[in-house]
């Protein structure tokens, strides 16, 4: 059984026990991109409790970081910090991949169905070619945890 499976459609719209992955910055922004995909669906709680935790840490609050916000009864939304800032700096984009692949590691220990969009491919400027790899590599290690990957109709 292949364990990275890819969907298309709204991760969101889901109503299965699971987390729903995704990429935050580290500087406490919340309001483009895949984020109000989650604020429409699950209202502003998500969006409150990343704010108060980036509030509540502010300069401590580091790159792999993770954040659980429980929406309801059967969806967790994991608020992984891998982006740094929010804009390219220097040729540089604000994806980690190493953040990235920290904050999943911890998704996947406590978690073992994990729903995520292309994470890191959008405002966080990163490939998915990069980002594949390092979900199959963390399936590997481990061996009970499942991962779907949404995708909107005009990103197939």
């Amino acid at each position: 059984m292949n364990r990275l499976t890819y969907r298309s459609g709204d991760v969101t719209k889901t109503n299965d026990k699971c987390v729903i992955a995704h990429i935050c910055n580290d500087v406490g922004l919340w309001g483009r991109g895949f984020v109000n995909e989650i604020t429409k669906t699950f209202g502003e709680e998500p969006r409150n409790k990343y704010r108060e935790w980036y509030m509540k840490r502010i300069g401590f609050l580091k790159l792999g970081d993770v954040q659980f916000v429980e929406v309801n009864e059967n969806v967790t939304i994991a608020n992984m910090i891998g982006q740094k800032g929010v804009r390219q700096i220097g040729g540089q984009k604000p994806i980690r991949y190493d953040a990235v692949k920290e904050a999943l590691c911890t998704v996947m220990k406590e978690h073992t169905d994990i729903r995520m969009p292309l994470i890191g491919t959008g405002l966080a400027g990163g490939s998915w070619d990069i980002m594949e790899p390092i979900l199959i590599e963390l399936l590997e290690v481990f061996e009970n945890c499942t991962i779907t990957v949404y995708t909107l109709p005009e990103n197939l």
